[in-house]
This record gives structure tokens, C-alpha cells and sequence, in this order.
């Protein structure tokens, strides 16, 4: 046989091989995505506004089932509120305070840009923690929590991108049936 039909014959081999090893490998591998996507391993669940937090400073926000909600506002007349968002051992921390400047970024670097209510915010990372931040009227917004590329960035990425401020829509009675609207009053001078 001539040296190069060994050689021809060899290539084929090769690639016949390579290319069965590969099928052999990635039927593997799908295999075992199937089971950890059945597992609910690979899956990623998203994120959804379940429920609506109206504090009775004049914002509101969506949030997923399965968290808690906790009012500290510390007794100091800076702060409009100051809540925090637990699950588990991580929490998110909303503070919406008097301020005679924005946030004072130090450490922190730039990570992007969204709107809070309809005011530029700017997130910063710092020492594994996303913050949020906006400042507008003298009043400083500023969400802080977990930067985990997962659960935690998504609730405040949704509670940045649900937040609101003002009046809270017309709020009904108590469910008696008793369908009466609660309205602001109209100053006229």
C-alpha cells in the first residue's frame, strides 16, 4: 500500500473518531442538562412584582412573594423612611432621607444607569453590595443590597424599576362592601 493512502485512511480514522467522540460527549452533557433543568438546577426563575409596598412617606414599589418587609426608620428627622427586605440572611435596605447632596460614591465604582420614579439613578458596586441611587429636591433615594448576579440584583433591579413617588392611587374602604373612594382634598385660596 502506498504511504500516502496510510495517510488518507489514518485522516479518516481521526476525524471519524473526533467527530463520534464528540456525539458521545455532548449526548452526555444534554443528558445532564435535561436532569438539572428537571431539578430546577439550571432554571432561573424570574423575578416578578407580586405585591405593591405603599409607605405612607409617599412611594411605592413592586416586590416577589417570600420576602419580608421591615420598617426601621431610625427616630431622626433626616428620614422620610428606611426600610429592609429579608430573606434568609441577606436584606436589601430602601432609605429615603433630607440630604443637602447626592450620594457620594468613595470607593464605589459606576455600574450603570436606570430611572427611580422618573429620576436618573446611578448603581455603584462596592464591597459586594449594588447601590442604587438617585437625588432629586433635596430628598436622597438610595436602595442597597446583595451584588450576587442573581435573586438579589433582580429585586432591586424591580423595586428600582416599579418605584414610585407621590400620592398613593385612590384607596378603597375596608372590603365591608362599602365601595367609597378615599380622595386629596383640593386646596383653593
Amino acid at each position: 500500500m502506498r504511504k500516502s493512502t496510510i495517510v488518507f485512511i489514518a485522516a479518516i480514522f481521526l476525524i471519524l473518531g473526533t467527530a463520534g467522540g464528540y456525539l458521545i460527549v455532548s449526548s452526555r452533557n444534554k443528558n445532564a442538562s435535561t436532569f438539572l433543568n428537571r431539578a430546577g438546577i439550571l432554571t432561573k426563575e424570574k423575578t416578578t412584582a407580586d405585591l405593591t409596598y405603599q409607605d405612607e412617606s409617599g412611594f411605592s414599589f413592586g416586590y416577589p412573594k417570600g420576602v419580608k418587609i421591615t420598617d426601621v426608620t431610625p427616630d431622626d428627622d433626616q428620614y422620610y423612611s428606611q426600610l429592609e427586605i429579608t430573606k434568609g440572611d441577606n436584606k436589601i435596605t430602601i432609605s429615603v432621607k433630607d440630604a443637602k447632596e447626592g450620594f457620594s460614591s468613595g470607593q464605589a465604582t459606576l455600574v450603570g444607569a436606570v430611572s427611580l420614579a422618573g429620576m436618573s439613578a446611578k448603581q455603584y458596586a462596592s464591597g459586594g453590595q449594588l447601590i442604587t441611587a438617585a437625588f432629586d429636591k433635596g430628598v436622597l433615594y438610595l436602595i442597597e443590597g446583595p451584588k450576587d448576579a442573581g435573586f438579589w440584583e433582580d429585586v432591586q433591579n424591580l423595586i428600582a424599576s416599579s418605584f414610585s413617588v407621590g400620592p398613593p392611587q385612590a384607596a378603597t374602604a375596608d372590603s365591608s362592601g362599602d365601595n367609597a373612594i378615599y380622595e386629596e382634598e383640593e386646596v383653593i385660596e
